[in-house]
């Protein structure tokens, strides 16, 4: 029997009639959220020349002076001929030490130098020492003071050390179908080019975070045998100057800003501007702070980036938000700062990351598939010249 369809008694209202015979009411374009979500992998692509790496181990080396300085591992008592440190291998015969806290000078008389050092008086090439030393005073080394007609000392010198990282390969896919490529969408971008779009956006927020969070790896075992790697961020690779606000009031302010300059820039080697790249904590801290604390930065238009700058009594820093170092991952209380001279990107040579186009076999022509992939690691040299903030509220 033929189907006549429903009964309308009385009068016909926008509910009661077939709903199929109605215009949607439809934006043609698809409203996208597109945050701005990866400025510090965007920066290392602004910084410089990219590294590239021959092998998925990316070594390389770095060469430092042996340190002037060391420290106390125990009191030592008025009179006492002798005082322990830590990394005594910097020490040497007829080498001149200050006491930091006290000012008194010594002079290290011993042939056979371990963690142990007996010393004089410098001034009187005698005596034991003058004024009590704490556990963990600073003790200035100021080299060797040479008495007349003696034959030269032995010679010493150190060694250049290797550093390394992982280069990390990492896909995102995405996929339609040839029929639902071919049926008609209010919004002709819809779906697969906004797919491209978002995948993008989201393959470059992940390179952001592990360039913070990363810890470098190499296994065989997940994939029976295959390498897996992991590249290292630089929460694990800035050891030198961590700093974890939490231990104190875990305020930021712009004192804190001058002291990681002061720190950083101690060395001929540094940048004489620094870039800082903060979570939500610190940004809230820095929008409080006084409108003459802040510039706009002329790496704004070069970086491609909103910078403003910073200037201490050090040199001035570069500052910006990063919105990945937020509450929803947990990051909100970091930060880190960084000389621009010596971070830069890695990939394995021609495998930059890029999207591949229809990767789809004869096998699979029915289902279109793009692919984005790449390699990716990042260099960062001398852990000195940067530094990592924690525990900020």
């Amino acid at each position: 029997m033929a189907d006549f369809g429903s009964v309308i008694d009385s009068a016909a209202r926008s509910e009661n009639i077939n709903q199929s015979g109605l215009v949607l009411d439809m934006e043609r374009i698809t409203a996208e959220l597109e945050p701005n979500a990866y400025p510090f992998e965007m920066l290392t692509r602004k910084l410089g020349k990219p590294v590239v790496s021959t092998r998925t181990k990316y070594e390389f080396r770095e060469r430092r002076p042996i340190p002037g300085y060391t420290t106390t591992t125990t009191s030592t008592a008025v009179g006492a001929g002798a005082i322990n440190v830590a990394n005594d291998d910097r020490i040497k015969n007829d080498f001149l030490l200050q006491v930091a806290s006290t000012g008194e000078i010594l002079l290290v008389q011993d042939s056979s130098i371990d963690s142990s050092v007996t010393v004089v008086r410098a001034s009187s090439g005698t005596g034991g020492v003058v004024t009590a030393i704490e556990s963990g005073a600073k003790i200035i080394i100021l080299g060797e003071a040479h008495a007349e007609g003696e034959a030269i000392p032995a010679a010493y010198t150190n060694t250049s050390v290797d550093v390394f990282d992982y280069v990390m390969q990492m896909d995102r896919v995405v996929q339609v179908t040839d029929i639902e490529e071919a049926i008609e969408h209010y919004d002709d971008r819809e779906k697969l080019a906004l797919d491209r779009k978002i995948a993008w956006i989201e393959y470059k927020r992940n390179v952001n975070l592990l360039y913070y969070v990363g810890k470098k790896s190499r296994e065989v075992t997940s994939a029976s045998g295959a390498r897996r790697h992991v590249c290292s961020g630089v929460f694990e690779k800035f050891t030198e100057n961590k700093i974890d606000l939490a231990a104190g009031d875990a305020g930021f302010t712009f004192q804190t800003i001058g002291n990681i300059m002061g720190e950083t820039t101690i060395y001929g080697s540094s940048s004489a501007t620094k870039v800082g790249i903060f979570g939500t904590n610190a940004w809230q801290a820095i929008s409080a702070w006084p409108i003459n604390y802040l510039r706009v930065s002329p790496n704004t238009k070069v970086w491609g980036i909103n910078v403003n700058r910073i200037l201490t009594g050090y040199g001035p820093m570069d500052v910006m938000q990063d919105p990945t170092l937020t509450a929803q991952y947990g990051l909100e209380d970091r930060g880190i700062v960084i000389d621009p001279a010596y971070v830069r990107r890695v990939y394995l040579r021609s495998m930059k990351p890029r999207l591949f186009a229809n990767v789809a076999t004869m096998a699979d022509i029915h289902n279109k598939k793009d692919a984005i992939s790449g390699t990716f690691a990042m260099q960062a040299k001398f852990d000195e010249l940067h530094a990592q903030i924690e525990g900020i509220s």
